[in-house]
């Protein structure tokens, strides 16, 4: 029984190699180390066939955006100028969001400016702008659609909130609302100081 317990499991066999050891004297690299030799190729970005139209849809629902119950849109020709900046200034190791950022400067150029239908971003381009929103509303070039109300803001009242401070953790919540009080975005954040050493 046990012989054939022992058979079932190979429990005789020598375990693979999981990682870069010497054995014998000689270093010995896994296969799964190894590769097959060939680099790994990234996707290469997709360029919309549509034309950009007037207002672009930074956040909403229609992107899966979790902290935000609104839509924050802003006019193209007012991302002109930054995104041309951004796209000369910055990189990412993403191929295809590094190509969609190169190509947001032409694309956005070319806008419908008398089409005031909204514009949704394709993945790669809303990973290029999504986390400058907070910047784009600072400089007041932001509108915000609130669903309760159905009326568009260009202003929001940012809720301040007191952070509290647990051993070297920190955490705080950042709010905004309409000028009717509906939130239209809500965060909860947390970070970890290291104590200095002396």
């Amino acid at each position: 029984m046990i012989d054939k317990i022992l058979s079932i499991f190979k429990l005789n066999q020598p375990k693979p190699i999981q990682r870069v050891e010497w054995v014998n004297g000689e270093l010995v690299i896994p296969d799964w180390l190894k590769g097959d030799g060939e680099p790994v190729k990234q996707p290469e970005y997709v360029r919309p066939v549509h034309r950009c139209t007037k207002w672009i849809l930074l956040a909403g629902n229609i992107y899966g955006d979790e902290h935000y119950s609104c839509a924050v849109l802003i006019e193209t020709r007012n991302l002109i100028a930054w995104i041309t900046r951004h796209a000369e200034n910055t990189s990412v190791s993403i191929l295809a969001q590094q190509q969609a950022k190169e190509y947001m400067p032409t694309w956005f150029a070319m806008a419908e400016n008398e089409d005031e239908t909204v514009t949704i971003l394709d993945e790669h381009m809303k990973k290029v702008v999504h986390e400058y929103i907070a910047n784009f509303e600072a400089e007041g070039t932001t509108r915000f659609y609130c669903p309760s109300c159905k009326t568009t803001y260009s202003s929001v009242k940012d809720i301040e909130h007191e952070s509290s401070k647990n051993g070297n953790w920190r955490s705080w919540k950042n709010e905004y609302h309409c000028h009717n009080g509906h939130r239209l975005y809500y965060k909860e954040s947390r970070m970890h100081f290291m104590p200095s050493r002396k």
